[in-house]
């Protein structure tokens, strides 16, 4: 937060930063990866659940109908 709002700080963080080789795109870009990977992470448990939920409904609907 101080980043946005504080330009004492915002100039302090980025001069850390840049000692160590990053710059506010790379932070971006970062940010945008770890984001990703966890949606990924999620829309696969999603699948995986819709799977169940899919399979969940026809076995009972081959109890409905006596199969």
């Amino acid at each position: 937060m101080s980043w946005r709002s504080d330009h004492d700080a915002a100039r302090e963080i980025e001069a850390r930063l840049a000692g160590y080789g990053f710059d506010q795109q790379a932070l971006n870009l970062e940010v945008f990866v770890q984001a990703s990977e966890i949606l990924l992470m999620f829309e696969g448990l999603l699948i995986a659940a819709q799977k169940r939920r899919t399979l969940l409904f026809r076995e009972i609907d081959r109890h409905r109908n006596g199969r």
